[in-house]
C-alpha cells in the first residue's frame, strides 16, 4: 500500500526516507457502498484515511467536492473546516484524505465550551449554505416521499404499535410536499448532525456522500433532530442539550438572515422518522439500542415528529 500512496505522502516527506504504512484499520463501513480504512505511518505515527467506494462515480464526486471547500475555505473563509484532500487513486476506487483534527462534537457537546462549540458548527453551516458550491445533484422531492414511506413500512414492521405514528409522519409530510421542494438551489450537507462535525478554534464538518443542492432548512432541522436524539439518550441532560439547540438556531440565524417557518417542522419531522428507520434497523450514530431501549427510542423520535408537525417546534420558544 505504501507504494500506491507513495505520491500522496508528500505531506509527510521532510526529506528523508519516504513515509511507510504500518498499519490499516477499516474504521467505518456501509455495507456494499463505501469503506473508510485508517493508515498509519512509520515514525510519529501519523494517519491518513483512505474511502473506498464501491461506485468509482460517486467516490470521484466526493473528492472533488472536497477539493472544492479546501480551496475555497483557504481563500477567504476559515469557518468551513473540511479535510485535507490528498488525491484519488483510480485502481482502488479510493479517496485519500488527511483526518480534521479536534473531538467530535458528540464527546464535547456537554463541555463548559458547548455554547461556542454551537456558534461554531453554526458558522460551519453558514459558511456551506452561501458557499455557491458547484453540485449536479438536487433534492428530489419524489423519491424522498419514496423513502418515507419504506421508512414508515420498516418502523411498522419493526413495531406494530408504531406503524400508525410512523405512517402518519409519512402521509403528513406528503401532504405538505411543497414545503420539503420549496427551495432547492442551495448546497446542502443533507448529514448534518453532532458525530460529522470535530471542533477546536473552528468546526470542521466530514462525510460529504450526500451533499447536494438543497433548502437550508433540511440541515437545520437535520442536526436539531439528532440533539433531541441524543437528547433521549442522555435524558438527565435533555434541558441542556435543548439549550444548545437553541443557541445553535440563533447564531445561524445571525450569521445567515434565516428565520423559522413552516419548512422547518417539516425537515424536522422527517429527520426523525429517518432516525426512527435507522433504530429499527440497527443503523445510524453510536450507540445503537437494543431490545427496550430500541423501542423507546423510537417512541420518541417519532413522538417529536409529530409534535413538530403539530406546532411543538424545538427552538420556537
Amino acid at each position: 500500500m505504501t507504494e500506491r500512496l507513495r505520491t500522496l505522502l508528500a505531506p509527510f516527506d521532510d526529506g528523508g526516507a519516504a513515509p511507510v504504512v504500518t498499519r490499516a484499520d477499516l474504521i467505518w463501513r456501509k455495507p456494499d457502498h463505501r469503506w473508510t480504512i485508517r493508515y498509519t505511518l512509520a515514525g510519529d505515527g501519523d494517519e491518513i484515511l483512505g474511502k473506498m467506494y464501491r461506485d468509482a462515480g460517486s467516490g470521484r464526486w466526493v473528492h472533488e467536492i472536497m477539493r472544492w471547500l479546501w480551496d475555497y475555505a483557504a481563500s477567504g473563509s476559515p469557518e468551513l473546516g473540511v479535510p485535507r484532500p490528498l488525491g484519488w487513486i483510480p485502481e482502488l476506487s479510493m479517496l485519500v484524505y488527511l483526518p480534521v483534527g479536534g473531538r467530535v462534537l458528540g464527546d464535547a457537546i456537554l463541555d463548559e465550551r458547548a455554547a461556542t462549540y454551537m456558534d461554531l458548527a453554526a458558522a460551519w453551516l453558514s459558511a456551506l449554505h452561501r458557499s455557491g458550491l458547484p453540485l449536479d445533484r438536487a433534492f428530489d422531492v419524489g423519491n424522498e416521499l419514496a423513502n418515507l414511506r419504506a421508512w414508515s413500512s420498516i418502523v411498522g414492521d419493526r413495531y406494530p404499535d408504531e406503524a400508525a405514528a410512523a405512517d402518519r409522519i409519512s402521509r403528513r409530510l406528503s401532504e405538505r410536499s411543497s414545503e420539503l421542494g420549496a427551495e432547492s438551489g442551495r448546497p446542502i450537507h443533507k448529514d448534518f448532525h453532532y458525530q460529522h462535525v470535530f471542533v477546536t478554534d473552528r468546526a470542521s464538518v466530514i462525510d460529504f456522500d450526500e451533499f447536494r443542492l438543497g433548502d437550508p432548512n433540511f440541515d437545520l432541522a437535520h442536526f436539531c433532530a439528532y440533539l433531541t436524539l441524543l437528547g433521549c439518550r442522555l435524558p438527565a441532560m435533555a434541558d441542556v442539550l435543548g439549550r444548545h439547540r437553541d443557541r445553535f438556531l440563533v447564531a445561524y440565524s445571525r450569521q445567515a438572515g434565516w428565520h423559522m417557518d413552516g419548512r422547518f417542522p417539516v425537515f424536522y419531522a422527517y429527520s426523525c422518522l429517518k432516525i426512527a428507520r435507522q433504530l429499527c434497523a440497527g443503523t445510524g450514530v453510536l450507540p445503537r439500542p437494543h431490545a427496550d431501549e430500541q423501542r423507546r427510542q423510537t417512541s420518541a423520535m417519532l413522538a417529536a415528529g409529530i409534535a413538530s408537525l403539530d406546532g411543538g417546534l424545538p427552538g420556537a420558544s
